[in-house]
């Protein structure tokens, strides 16, 4: 007859969740809470923040502002500014509208990038503050290694026209599948 005391290894005991707060977790490798909210089927991660409660208030306000009075948050609608959370709900009900609120709070991350512009494929150049660097991502493919290189656009002295560049060459070079700063419509007239 076996006596065991302790439990088969098959069965491990289940780890303790990192965070008591809904939406959050702990990244070990970078040592920051991170922020994570689910919406249409999918897991949308909110940023990176130096505290728990830091990432816990950017999950409720994404939560509030994607699933209104059904969302399940950490404090509660009352313990956000009306303003803050009616832009956010206004974001959100936008064309593109998830993305968008998605690359809003990743942005209001103190742990943000600093060079980093508001839109896709566009930087701060690093030695001239004042200009904006236009890029566009170009994916080695098959036996190219898993690391991509980068076609420079230019520098442009304003954000949205480096946007604007990226937007076209994004469009030359990826047809209906490229991801766009602004309304494809703005480009008919360039083809």
């Amino acid at each position: 007859i076996a006596t065991a005391t302790t439990a088969p290894p098959s069965l491990k005991k289940r780890s303790a969740p990192s965070s008591s707060y809904r939406g959050v977790s702990y990244h070990a490798k970078t040592k920051r809470w991170e922020a994570h909210v689910w919406h249409e089927r999918a897991q949308r991660y909110l940023g990176g923040h130096d505290t728990e409660l830091e990432a816990a208030r950017a999950f409720d306000l994404a939560s509030l502002a994607l699933k209104g009075g059904r969302a399940r948050t950490n404090f509660g609608e009352a313990a956000y500014a009306a303003p803050q959370l009616g832009a956010l709900r206004e974001l959100a009900a936008s064309e593109g509208g998830t993305a968008k609120l998605v690359r809003e709070m990743r942005r209001s991350c103190a742990t943000f990038a600093s060079g980093a512009s508001r839109y896709r494929g566009v930087t701060v150049h690093a030695h001239k503050r004042h200009r904006f660097e236009a890029r566009l991502s170009a994916c080695r493919g098959k036996g190219g290694g898993p690391r991509a290189s980068y076609v420079y656009l230019g520098c442009f002295h304003d954000e949205a026209e480096a946007a604007r560049a990226y937007d076209r060459a994004a469009i030359d070079a990826r047809g209906d599948k490229a991801i766009t700063n602004f309304p494809r419509s703005d480009y008919l007239c360039d083809n």
